[in-house]
Parts: structure tokens; C-alpha cells; sequence
């Protein structure tokens, strides 16, 4: 978000090697990619970043695109001695830190082929003897110092990692299980997936089962009656703490007066875990039910208890206080209103409206409803809150014909509106109350700051993916990329006190360019400012941001959508066909944020039936039938 170190990197969209960083943030995996994913950093308790819905934290760190400082406390058991953690390729600047009391060695393997050592004690490319070497095309040292109790190996890559790599912890003590400190820094990583590395795809069903195992086990080992109880003592409570840090919220006490209740980490999982049982990382998120990273008393008594419950998914099995039966009778019934509901809004939107009159909404005054009788009258006929805007076009008739000539500007002018079918390309013309806005991206038009952002966003975007057009992640990452260029979200002062507004007024005063005079949108974006000054932050106000959305849309093909403009209010709104359904985007007050909008989809339609359009002029046009999906 705006605000942060981030913020002011993706403001900084003309500098190129700058904007490389913006590649990871617009990403799915950040959106939408870029929404939704961090959480506040919970000291060595748990990894700072989460996985998405859908998915499960299968690894003591979750790698971030943009990278971070990472703590937390790894279980080692001399006897097992596990991987405690995957490194994938493409990390930049990884340091990996590991702390113990005793004699540790930090192992690190090729995963491809575990027997190879690539850091060691003893062997290796990198070692005791050899603390620097090469593997792979990478560059690494790896140093070991001594303080009194307290033993600390550090290792360091010079260059990204190229292969995917596997990290040990082996500790002197012979049959103790020990708690090391790991600690890890790294820079970012490219390429940067669109599911964070450390995350794997989670499966109820599954997780059940595997919980199931668990319990099977352990009330053969403590027994049914009063066994729970046991098993918590016996294996969980030495590992268990109370909660705390930053995003994890503490438990309640059992009563007024009583200690905070004990819950284990993450990080301590794998000890209550064991016994030759695989996996453990699904129950962790099967069990968890408040997500704090931590399994409670109750939540360790639920998975103990679930071999008495039947099947998972099936037979007599238990959901909570439910039965299958009863699950299946609320499910029924849900689905019924929802056939309902689904039946209402299909009428609603077929309906149409009474006397051939537009639909009763506040964007029925967007559109003059002239017709088009010729080249010079038709584009000057307005409604009379823009007759102002209109007489100065046809005071310079140069400027009008350039208008004319464009077919989507002249329809932009003409109808208020750009549909679904309409495509805006390069020289497209948008005259509002201070400025004419020019949208041209070819060399000969000069704006290299627009061909810059856009070819920048064509490398960094998953296009031509499949299913990725018209995906909401997609539409909400263009959305936060274009606010990110021009200035980011309103609210946010990149001067103590200066408004978006302001710095607009600023900006515009500053470059001198009144009409009839073309102002480039790639003038508003951010960069360097001249002699190559401190950075410039974007200055588009919401008009702006919406013309440029468009655009990017039709030139990326990211989805089909449409431009609707008050000209009363010098709104222009965006309309696009996201996951399905009709959406508003909003490129200002919440970049990002897609509100479903069935009623000025319709709208839409009906100006597009009631002003033919330039279909694909231009190329690239994305036809739409009245549900809103592509034609092929």
C-alpha cells in the first residue's frame, strides 16, 4: 500500500530499474498478487507472512516477493535430524542465521540430490576449511563465531540462488531435543510466484484424515477415557507457551483469576507431532480454527477426539455439534435460497425498462442524447453543464478535427461513454474542465513515460495466461498498479498536508500547458524529476486514473470494460467484467476494490445500443453480450 517504503517504490514508475520491484507487487499473488497477504510480524512466534485462502503454511518461513527479516525457533532432534527448510532459487541477498547454546552445524543440500553437500561442517563446496565457494552459479560463505553459551552460524549468498536447496540443523546434544534460533534476510525474489514458496494447496478432506491418523494413534498410546487430558501433558504442554507479539492474539483464561492458557507454535508442532507420523503442517491448519498460528488446549482435545467420530466426509462423522445429516439439511436448504436469490436477480437484470426510458439511477444524466448530424456539430452537442468545456473546442477547430478524427474520442464526446466494445487506442483525446487529456503511447506522440509503464506492466502482469482475462486478481493488481503510478491512494500525502488535489493543481500550473495545448497522461506519472532530482510522486486525479485504466485494459487485453463520464461532477467512471460479473473499480479512494454493479452494467448496454459504438477500431476490441462474457 501507499504509505510504506513499498508505496514509494511503486510510485517511482520512470525509473526502470526501480519499477523492476513494482513486478512482484502487482502480481496475483500480491493483488489482487498485492492484497492481502502480510500480516504484522509476530516475533520468533511465527513466519510475517500468510498464505492465501486456499492454501496451508507447510514450512517454518513463507518467502515473500519483496522479501523481509524473518525470525523464528526450529525444533531439532538429533535422532531425525530433518530438513527444517526448503530454499527455493531465484532468493536475492539471503542471509540465513542459526543460534543454539551448543555445538550446531547449519547443512545445506542440493534438492535435487539430497547426498550432495553444498555446505558443511565438514564437507562440501563451502566449509570450515573453505567458508567461501561457488555451486550452480552462485556465490556463498558461511562463518561460525562463539560467545559464551551461545553459538551462532551465519550464511550468506553473494548472488540470487539458482537451485532449489534444502537446509539441516544438527546440534551436539546427543538425545535432547533442542530449540535453535533461525533467523533469515533476504532482498526479494525473481521470479516471483504467484503461490508464496512455503504454501501448498489445502485440502479439508485430507487434513481430516490425517488428524485422524493422529488420533488413532495417540488413544492407542493414552487410551479413551481421560486420555486427552494425558496426551496434552505428555506431549504438547512442555512445548506449549503463551501467546504473544504483534497479530497474535492472546487467549482468554479459563476463569477470573486463573492463568493465561498455554498453546503450542507453530514451530513446536513438529515435537507433539512426531512418533513416525508424516506430516503434521495440514492438522496444524486443520486444528487451528482461530488462525493465531498456535493449537490451544481444546483445539489439541478436538483432534484427540476425532477417531471416535466416525469417517472423514462421510458415515456418522461430526462437524462440531453437527451430524452429516444435519449438515446436509442446512446445506440443502442454503442452496434453495440461494436458487432464490439467483432467480430474483436474473429477472431484475432481464427486466426492461418501462417506456424505452434508461434505469432509474443517478447515471441516467451521463449521456447526451443528440444524434450525430455532422462531423462539427454533432461533437459540440453536450449537456449544458459542459457547454463551457464544448465552446472552447470549437473555438480551435485544429483541435476539434483531431477529436473527430479519433473514433473513440469523438464517441467519448459524443455519447459520454467508451462500452465494453469500444476500444481506446493511442491518440485518444478527452477534453474536460482544465486540461485536454492525450493518450498516445508511439514514439512519434513523445510520451515516454506512458510507453514506459506500459511496457513495463506488459513484463510484469501474467498475461496471456489461461483464464487470467477478465480474472478479478488481474483487474485489481491493473487497478493498483495504474492508482500506484499517478499518486496512489487519495488519501495518502506524500507532502505533509498537500492533497491529491493539490499536487494536481501544483503539477498542472507547473508544466504550462493550457489549452488548446495537449497535456500527456504520462506528464501526471511518477519519475525523477528534471536534472534528475529527487522523485516525483504521480499526480492523476480520479478522471485520470479512469482514462488510464481503460487503456491499459485495452491494450494489455486485461479485461473488457467500460468508461462512463458525469460531466457534471468530472467523473468517469470504470466499468469491467471481472470473475463474471459487472464491476465498479476504483483506481482512488481504494485502489483495488471491485464493487459489483448490475445496474450500471445495464446502463452500459443500453447507451451502447443506443450510440453504435466503434466496435474494435483500432484492434482489440472486446465484444460482450449482455451477460457480460466474450465472444468468440
Amino acid at each position: 500500500e501507499t504509505g510504506s517504503s513499498v508505496g514509494h517504490i511503486l510510485d517511482a514508475t520512470l525509473a526502470l530499474p526501480t519499477m523492476r520491484l513494482l513486478r512482484q507487487t502487482v502480481l496475483l499473488r500480491h493483488v489482487a498478487l498485492l492484497a492481502t497477504l502480510f500480516v504484522p510480524r509476530a516475533g520468533a512466534a511465527a513466519a510475517g507472512v500468510a498464505c492465501p485462502s486456499g492454501y496451508y503454511r507447510s514450512s517454518v518461513f513463507v518467502w515473500d516477493c519483496l522479501g523481509g527479516q524473518e525470525t523464528s525457533n526450529v525444533m531439532v532432534d538429533p535422532k531425525r535430524s530433518p530438513i527444517v527448510l526448503d530454499i527455493p532459487p531465484g532468493v536475492q541477498g539471503l542471509v540465513l542465521t542459526a543460534e543454539d547454546d551448543t555445538t550446531l552445524n547449519l547443512v545445506l543440500l542440493d534438492a535435487a540430490n539430497p547426498a550432495y553437500f553444498v555446505a558443511d561442517n565438514i564437507r562440501g563446496v563451502v566449509n570450515d576449511l573453505q567458508p567461501s565457494g561457488s555451486y550452480q552459479g552462485m556465490s556463498l560463505s558461511c562463518t561460525m563465531a562463539q560467545q559464551p553459551s551461545l553459538w551462532t552460524k551465519t550464511c550468506s549468498w553473494q548472488t540470487r540462488t539458482t537451485v532449489a536447496l534444502a537446509l539441516k540443523l544438527t546440534s551436539m546434544s546427543q538425545d535432547q531435543l533442542t530449540v535453535v534460533r533461525l533467523e533469515m534476510n533476504y532482498s526479494g525474489m525473481d521470479p516471483c510466484p504467484v503461490v508464496p514458496h512455503g504454501c501448498k494447496a489445502y485440502d479439508d478432506l485430507e487434513a481430516c484424515k490425517e488428524t485422524r491418523v493422529f488420533s488413532q494413534w495417540a488413544q492407542g498410546e493414552f487410551g479413551q477415557t481421560g486420555g486427552a487430558e494425558a496426551a496434552w501433558s505428555s506431549r504438547a504442554d512442555e512445548d506449549a507457551f503463551v501467546p504473544q507479539g504483534p497479530g497474535v492474539p492472546a487467549p482468554a483464561p479459563a476463569a477470573p483469576g486463573q492463568p493465561l492458557e498455554r498453546e503450542v507454535p507453530f514451530w513446536a508442532w513438529s515435537d507433539v507431532w512426531r512418533a513416525n507420523l508424516e506430516g503434521g503442517f495440514k492438522a496444524f491448519h486443520y486444528l487451528d480454527a482461530n488462525r493465531n498460528s498456535h493449537i490451544s488446549k481444546a483445539e489439541f482435545f478436538k483432534a484427540y477426539s476425532l477417531a471416535d467420530q466416525g469417517e472423514c466426509g462421510g458415515g456418522s462423522f461430526r462437524f462440531g455439534a453437527f451430524t452429516t445429516w444435519q449438515l446436509m439439511s442446512a446445506l440443502t436448504l442454503a442452496g434453495l435460497c440461494l436458487w432464490l436469490c439467483l432467480c430474483v436477480l436474473l429477472l431484475r437484470c432481464c427486466r426492461k425498462p418501462k417506456g424505452g426510458q434508461g434505469p432509474s439511477l443517478p447515471y441516467r444524466e451521463l449521456r447526451a442524447t443528440q444524434t450525430r448530424p455532422g462531423a462539427g456539430s454533432a461533437l459540440l452537442a453536450a449537456p449544458p453543464s459542459s457547454s463551457e468545456p464544448v465552446s472552447r473546442l470549437a473555438a480551435f477547430p485544429a483541435v476539434g478535427l483531431a477529436v473527430e478524427e479519433h473514433p473513440a474520442s469523438l464517441r467519448f464526446h459524443e455519447a459520454r461513454i467508451l462500452g465494453y466494445n469500444d476500444t481506446l487506442t493511442d491518440g485518444f483525446r478527452a477534453l474536460f474542465s482544465q486540461e485536454l487529456l492525450l493518450v498516445d503511447a508511439r514514439k512519434e506522440a513523445g510520451d515516454s513515460a506512458l510507453r514506459g509503464f506500459i511496457s513495463f506492466l506488459r513484463s510484469s502482469l501474467p498475461l496471456g495466461q489461461g483464464g487470467s482475462f477478465g480474472s478479478p486478481e488481474l483487474v485489481a493488481a491493473t487497478a493498483k498498479a495504474v492508482a500506484a503510478g499517478l499518486g496512489g491512494g487519495v488519501n495518502h500525502e506524500h507532502v505533509f498536508g498537500e492533497s491529491l488535489e493539490s499536487r494536481w493543481h501544483r503539477r498542472f500550473q507547473s508544466l504550462h500547458l493550457v489549452f488548446p495545448r495537449d497535456l500527456s497522461i504520462g506528464l501526471l506519472l511518477g519519475g525523477r524529476a528534471a536534472g534528475g532530482g529527487a522523485h516525483e510522486p504521480g499526480t492523476g486525479l480520479q478522471r485520470h486514473r479512469a482514462v488510464l485504466f481503460k487503456y491499459v485494459c485495452d491494450s494489455l487485453r486485461i479485461c473488457a470494460s467500460a468508461l462512463v463520464w458525469d460531466t457534471r461532477t468530472e467523473t468517469v467512471l470504470n466499468v469491467a467484467w471481472a470473475g463474471g460479473r459487472p464491476v465498479v473499480v476504483d483506481c482512488t479512494e481504494e485502489p483495488g476494490q471491485l464493487r459489483e454493479d448490475y445496474e450500471l452494467h445495464q446502463l452500459v448496454l443500453q447507451l451502447e445500443s443506443e450510440h453504435p459504438g466503434t466496435g474494435g477500431a483500432g484492434g482489440g476490441g472486446n465484444p460482450v453480450d449482455s451477460r457480460g462474457s466474450l465472444l468468440q
